[in-house]
C-alpha cells in the first residue's frame, strides 16, 4: 500500500525578510541559511502561486495581510 504524505511550505516573517520551511507529516525541514526579502521570491522558490504557501506575518508586519 502506498503511504500518503501531507506537506506544505511555511514562510515565517522575520526581521529583514522571510524564512522558509517545509513541513511534512508534522516534521519541519528548515532552509536555515536562506533569507528571502520579498513574498514574490518565496513564491518563485516554492514554484507556487496558487496559495500552497502558508505565510506567518509579524505583529507589525511590513506585508499586511490582505
Amino acid at each position: 500500500m502506498k503511504k500518503l504524505y501531507k506537506w506544505c511550505w511555511v514562510a515565517k516573517e522575520v526581521k529583514g525578510g522571510w524564512k522558509l520551511s517545509l513541513f511534512c507529516n508534522n516534521i519541519e525541514h528548515k532552509l536555515s541559511k536562506a533569507l528571502f526579502t520579498k513574498i514574490e521570491e518565496v513564491e518563485m522558490i516554492t514554484n507556487r502561486k496558487d496559495g500552497k504557501v502558508v505565510f506567518i506575518h509579524l505583529k507589525d508586519s511590513k506585508y499586511p495581510i490582505k
